[in-house]
């Protein structure tokens, strides 16, 4: 049987979806024609063992398995009960004493050890472990047996699932009162909550609703190493319309540390034409009995033409929109709201709040 242990990637490209992630690499793997023990070493160790795919046509894995039982004091009890130990107890003259003993519960404070003496709670002294169980990992690993038709070297393709990253857009609109065009800026923040580090990545986002199970899902088709040569000249990102979804990519690498967020710009576009409107919605008001709407302030809403005509016409991902307007020499704050994903040719409209100085009469 040959072994083989891969830690190193050539290329990885990260595509976050809604409330998953996909994982694309190229390893360079040696293989024969026989029997292959692979060890996949640095993964993310939420992965999905049953999305984990590996693009050959000359091969065969018969076998696959995800080994991931985090190395901590917890882990190391419940591994080690029945196994022997060390029991190390202080002498009233601080001497220390070592004892064999077997490990007989995974209770940490309350462990229970038995010694040539008998059974005792151990209270003061400290446990050590003779090794660490085969069970237990530092890292996060895939094991594959693969059967090879074939002595081969080459970058074999490789791609997971796996949870732990997600995505939120994020829009910032300029308004100014001389004229009847806004700016518009919006990011995408991606949110590593994993122990992964992503190291000079390509990043694509996937917006769109995709249909998942609780535990697992067939999307591994729909994720793919890409770059859109289609693209907006207003746009840092370039977008493809991929399946019934809308894929991003950034067109730079990126590093994501584990536990943080990142943004990234996807769009920056000025002089965007934009209508303000005033809205009023019947509330069927009553004041003493009687329909009534006067004195009533509508609501303050804009709305942008999503077209190139206009500066924009792309596919907008869905985020919250905060508006801000030019007074004096600052910036203020005047509303902030949702908007969905919008595609090319249609209206993005929000409103902002209610109008202070305009009533219904």
């Amino acid at each position: 049987m040959n072994k083989i242990f891969s830690k190193e990637i050539k290329k990885q490209n990260l595509t976050v979806y809604d409330a998953f992630s996909v994982i694309n690499e190229l390893r360079s793997i040696d293989l024969k024609k026989e029997i292959n023990d692979i060890t996949f070493e640095n993964v993310s160790e939420n992965l999905k063992i049953e999305s984990f795919l590996i693009n050959v046509d000359y091969a065969k894995v018969v076998e696959k398995s995800f080994n991931y039982d985090e190395l901590n004091a917890e882990n190391l009890y419940k591994k080690s009960v029945g196994q022997n130990i060390k029991y190390v107890k202080l002498e009233d003259n601080s001497k220390e004493v070592v004892e064999e003993a077997k490990l007989l519960n995974s209770l940490i404070k309350d462990t229970l050890i038995e010694t040539k003496d008998g059974v005792r709670i151990n209270q003061n002294g400290e446990i050590i472990f003779n090794q660490i169980p085969l069970s237990l990992n530092y890292v996060p690993n895939v094991n594959l047996k693969l059967v090879s038709d074939k002595d081969i070297k080459e970058d074999l393709k490789i791609s997971y699932i796996t949870s732990g990253i997600s995505w939120k857009t994020s829009y910032v609109i300029n308004l100014y009162d001389e004229k009847d065009t806004v700016d518009l800026e919006a990011f995408v923040a991606v949110n590593n909550n994993t122990n992964y580090d992503f190291d000079k990545i390509n990043l694509s986002i996937i917006s769109g609703d995709v249909n998942t199970l609780r535990e697992t899902t067939n999307l591994m088709a729909k994720s793919k190493m890409m770059a859109s040569e289609e693209s907006a000249p207003s746009y840092n990102s370039t977008n493809d319309n991929f399946s019934e979804y809308h894929i991003y990519d950034l067109p730079y690498k990126v590093s994501l540390a584990k536990k943080s967020i990142k943004s990234f710009n996807l769009l920056s576009c000025k002089n965007i034409l934009c209508e303000k409107e005033y809205k009023f919605e019947s509330p069927m008001f009553k004041r003493n009995g009687v329909l009534s709407f006067k004195d009533l302030n509508p609501s303050f809403s804009l709305s942008l033409k999503n077209d190139k005509e206009n500066n924009l016409g792309f596919p907008l991902l869905k985020g919250v929109v905060k508006v801000f307007k030019n007074y004096k020499e600052n910036q203020l704050f005047v509303g902030e709201n949702n908007i969905k994903n919008t595609p090319v040719g249609e209206n993005i409209s929000f409103d902002l709040g209610k109008a202070f100085d305009v009533k219904i009469d």
